[in-house]
């Protein structure tokens, strides 16, 4: 291997193919796919969804509208805030035919190129996140020369090597469609950038796509909002509906009472025009501080008002209970998306040991999520980043997550006693790692220069003590 992490692979000897077996699977086809996976898509268009709502750009509207429910926000805030919290690692390749040095430094190196893009490693991570609620995300992958504070653009680092200058998110309201090849596989997107209205073709090996589910192979995957859109929908409507029916009840439905010639077809034009006047008061009446009603005042021959205007009163309370409803539909909501501990608390149900449950549910589908994230940028960020730098495969660090733990200090405390009697015959390094554990639990500043000299520490052997000499008995003389 070079300086420069640069090495040259060996090309594989003829005999080493196995000629004979590579022929027969060309005979036989299988280098070639027969069927495909039964993607409803036209045109780079995706039409898995029957409901126009709930396909392409109406779609992404509605998730947009989504993201403002307290709910569906709450839930992927929780998302972010642990996400952001997670710890990543970045391991060295192993192997028997790698070397330990140049594992660490390519390790170092690809490192680096994290902690050195436009945007900071949480904030990317947040925009990588959008794909929960979209289905997917795309993010062109941009590089850049690592020249330094004079470089343009600039970097931490002056090696001259091909870093990452950003993971640029592409919209996914700016998605026109798709391209894919014979075998249906999706290799590019249409993009329509808004300022200019122009469409530019984007491949997909120049970016990295997140995918929530793999669902018949779509590029577009399945939003969690998918299961929740129901639901939403119906609350949506049902509050829209409570707002009116409260308005009427407390301003009373206004009734307007007026002769039967000005609701006849033979109207005359100022009939007509009085009516319609009527009808906006009626319609546009509100109980607030503009509250106020100009009416006519006309009597007939008999004596008799030709025109009425009157506030009827609510009979009685509602046949549905739409507080009932609502709290029904969001905890199906909070269902479909792993976070109904969220609602635990605000009716008359709910245990502390029931949130727990959920809460450790809701962890175990975020580990997965990030495990998703993980493995994308392992395949489409580090591989071509080595690639690009002539770097011997062999040495690929991967990159792994894991949500921090949600033990609490009161479960540790109560697992290490029970444990005490096995802790006090470790050794005295091992006790003092699991006190380091216990401060940064805690939140307190870790003992670290305590623990460093506690393990390199030797015990002092005990001073030899000579024996207490015995007790001389000295005769008594007694006087004559």
């Amino acid at each position: 291997m070079s300086s420069n992490g640069a090495v040259h692979v060996e090309k594989l000897k003829p005999d080493s193919l196995k000629l004979q077996t590579v022929t027969f699977a060309e005979r036989g086809g299988l280098f070639s796919p027969l069927g495909q996976t039964g993607l409803n898509a036209q045109a780079g268009v995706i039409y898995e969804e029957t409901a126009a709502e709930l396909r392409g750009p109406a779609w992404y509207k509605t998730v947009r509208e989504m993201l403002n429910t307290p709910v569906v926000q709450g839930m992927l805030y929780a998302v972010e805030m642990i996400a952001r919290q997670a710890e990543w690692h970045l391991d060295p390749a192993e192997g028997d035919d790698v070397a330990e040095a140049d594992a660490s430094e390519i390790r170092d190196f690809v490192d680096g190129c994290r902690f050195d893009m436009r945007q900071t490693w949480e904030d990317t991570l947040a925009s990588i996140l959008s794909f929960l609620a979209y289905g997917f995300s795309v993010h062109e992958v941009v590089y850049k020369r690592r020249l330094g504070a004079l470089g343009e653009p600039v970097s931490n680092h002056e090696d001259g090597r091909i870093g990452w200058d950003e993971w640029a998110p592409r919209s996914q309201s700016t998605l026109e469609r798709w391209v894919f090849d014979e075998s249906g596989h999706a290799i590019s997107f249409m993009q329509r950038v808004p300022s200019t209205g122009l469409s530019v073709e984007i491949p997909l090996a120049r970016c990295l796509h997140f995918r929530s589910a793999d669902y018949h192979n779509s590029p577009e995957g399945r939003s969690i909002l998918r299961a929740a859109y129901v639901d939403w929908d119906g609350i949506r409507k049902i509050q829209v509906l409570e707002a009116i029916g409260i308005e009427r009840d407390l301003a009373g439905l206004p009734v307007a009472l007026v002769p039967p010639e000005y609701l006849g077809a033979d109207r005359t034009p100022d009939q007509i025009a009085t009516f319609n006047a009527i009808k906006q008061i009626v319609v546009g009446v509100r109980n607030n501080d503009q509250a106020g009603v100009i009416f006519p005042k006309a009597y007939d021959e008999s004596g008799k008002e030709t025109f009425e205007f009157k506030l009827l009163s609510s009979g009685g309370g509602r046949q549905f209970d739409t507080s009932k409803v609502i709290e029904r539909r969001t905890s199906q909501m909070t269902m479909a998306m792993l976070a109904d501990f969220l609602t635990i608390g605000h009716g008359q149900t709910g245990s502390f040991a029931l949130s727990k449950d959920k809460t450790q549910l809701f962890q175990l589908a975020l580990n997965a999520w990030l495990d998703a994230i993980a493995n994308v940028i392992n395949d489409q960020a580090i591989k071509p980043l080595l690639r690009i730098n002539g770097i011997d495969p062999r040495l690929t660090p991967v990159l792994r997550a894991a949500a921090s733990d949600q033990a609490t200090l009161a479960d540790v405390s109560t697992f290490l006693g029970a444990l005490m009697p096995l802790i006090d015959r470790l050794e005295r390094g091992d006790q003092v790692s699991l006190i380091a554990d216990l401060f940064d639990r805690a939140d307190f500043p870790s003992p670290t220069e305590t623990i460093e000299a506690a393990k390199n520490e030797e015990p002092e052997p005990e001073p030899d003590t000579p024996p207490s000499p015995e007790p001389v008995i000295t005769p008594a003389v007694v006087a004559p």
